[in-house]
């Protein structure tokens, strides 16, 4: 399932959603201590996007060793309507395709806010919030939100700015599996970096 193709309740940190020996209601939405360092040499690959074969648009981030990166095939149209419609420009999947991350970016105009903007998308898509937190993973300002999609799937949509692109980076799984995947969706959404910086 293409989250980003396919086109509220929220705690927010420090809102009282979790008393004291409550469960933590963030445990799917991590985003510190994901994984060690042995973890990472251990398990991990760091896969190299070069979108558009455009230097400044080049990324990487962590993933399981056993996941696959899918070529992405774009046409004209895709930048024609970039304002209009994600284009998509990294894919990776789990090797039985139960978990998947995505990487798109919309064209947004100059002073864009990005909370904003990234709230909008969510409700434009039917998209249900169930917590989201906002700020820095790897020098990046970001809105990182789980969400619930039609079809079973759940979803952290992190949202961030670079020049005029929204970059939306999905990790996704069907809500029945997603506390298995959370671990493996955080370290690729905190590991998210530019090449080159913006």
């Amino acid at each position: 399932m293409s989250i980003l193709l396919s086109s509220v309740v929220c705690f927010a940190a420090g809102d009282g959603g979790a008393g004291p020996g409550a469960e933590d209601p963030f445990r799917d939405l991590p985003t510190y201590d994901v994984v060690t360092p042995e973890e990472i040499k251990r398990d991990f690959v760091r896969l190299e996007f070069l979108p558009l074969g455009q230097p400044d648009l080049a990324f990487y981030f962590l993933t399981p060793r056993e996941w696959v990166s899918e070529p992405i095939t774009l046409t004209p149209t895709h930048l024609k309507n970039d304002d209009k419609v994600p284009v998509p420009v990294a894919l990776a999947r789990s090797p039985d395709k139960t978990a998947t991350i995505e990487v798109a970016f919309l064209r947004v105009p100059q002073g864009t806010v990005l909370e904003d903007w990234a709230r909008g998308y969510i409700q434009r898509n039917e998209l249900q919030l169930l917590l989201f937190q906002t700020g820095k993973f790897t020098g990046r300002t970001v809105f990182d939100a789980l969400v619930q999609a039609t079809g079973g799937y759940r979803v952290r949509l992190t949202f961030f700015l670079r020049g005029n692109r929204m970059f939306v980076m999905a990790g996704s799984a069907p809500t029945a599996l997603y506390s298995t995947y959370a671990k493996i969706l955080a370290a690729a959404t905190v590991s998210f970096s530019f090449a080159q910086p913006g």
